[in-house]
């Protein structure tokens, strides 16, 4: 007992020897203070951007190290991607006697909605121990407005087989927030073409339809509907059947044929509240050079059922 007493007394010595020798051996110097006014930012402030609004302003936090005398220090701006002669910021920033935060306004003007943006701001007076440069990430994403929840679609689709006016109820119609465009999901799913032509399942569980644009912009004067790749396809009456790639249905004008005067564009009656989406092709041929043409006028969408 006493030798393990006695070994215990020697460990705890050298362990006190060792750490008193590698104290002894650490010399330690305190960082040297920022010089001029130490200008960073804060970690706090976000690099990534998102403006609901096409033009307008946002600000930036600014610190320095030092909190006496007034000073204005330099910042530099760099556009970065697509951001050149959008956006404008101040090359300086101004502290108040007593006061280590400041804030500098960034303007911009007309951004494209979900095209990104870099800007990238720098202290000219910085300091080591905060931040000195900041990329600025800036984004106006394409959020589109709700204008119906229950409209619905006069649809004639398969008018050569027999199915005319048939109506699609509760579809919810958007319209671009900058542009005159307008969208709504295909109605053309699995519920559309069982209750049409008794075919269950032509659809995976998991398709999502995509969206039937009413495009204002491409052509003056009327609506535009490109060709449409709505997930199935019908030849010659025969199917339908699952098909990713086949070009459904659209406008004539503009896919088919640029007579405009045979081949009117969509129009809207505000009176109404109701879309014409003029003369629209049903494609059915193998070769998709025959196509079926639903009676002008006949296919219609009312944005109040």
């Amino acid at each position: 007992m006493n030798k393990i007493f006695n070994n215990l007394l020697l460990v705890m010595a050298v362990c006190g020897l060792t750490m008193t020798a590698c104290s002894d051996d650490i010399d330690w110097n305190p960082g040297a203070a920022a010089d001029g006014q130490g200008v960073f930012f804060p970690s706090s402030q976000s690099s990534s951007i998102t403006m609901t609004e096409t033009s307008g302003s946002f600000e930036v936090s600014v610190f320095r190290t030092v909190s006496s005398g007034a000073a204005t220090v330099q910042i530099t701006v760099t556009p970065g991607e697509n951001a050149a002669g959008i956006f404008t910021a101040p090359t300086e920033v101004s502290f108040a006697d007593g006061v280590t935060e400041s804030k500098i306004t960034v303007t911009y003007q007309n951004m494209e909605r979900d095209v990104p943006y870099t800007l990238a701001l720098s202290a000219v007076d910085s300091t080591p121990y905060g931040i000195p440069n900041l990329t600025l990430n800036i984004i106006c994403p394409l959020v589109w407005e709700v204008v119906s929840t229950n409209a619905m679609l006069v649809d004639n689709m398969f008018e050569a087989f027999g199915a005319a006016g048939i109506k699609l109820t509760g579809i919810t119609v958007e319209k671009h927030p900058d542009l005159d465009k307008y969208r709504f999901k295909s109605p053309y799913d699995n519920s559309y073409f069982e209750s049409l032509f008794g075919v269950e399942g032509l659809l995976a569980d998991d398709f999502d339809p995509p969206y039937i644009e009413l495009d204002g912009e491409t052509y003056p004067g009327g609506y535009y509907i490109s060709g449409m790749k709505l997930g199935w396809k019908m030849v010659n009456g025969a199917g339908p059947e699952a098909n990713s790639d086949w070009k459904s249905f659209g406008s004539v004008y503009g896919n088919l044929s640029n007579n405009l005067a045979a081949y009117p564009l969509g129009s809207y009656d505000d009176s109404k509240k109701v879309f014409n989406l003029g003369a629209v092709y049903f494609c059915f041929d193998n070769n998709g050079k025959e196509h079926n043409y639903p009676i002008e006028g006949s296919t219609l969408l009312y944005l109040n059922n």
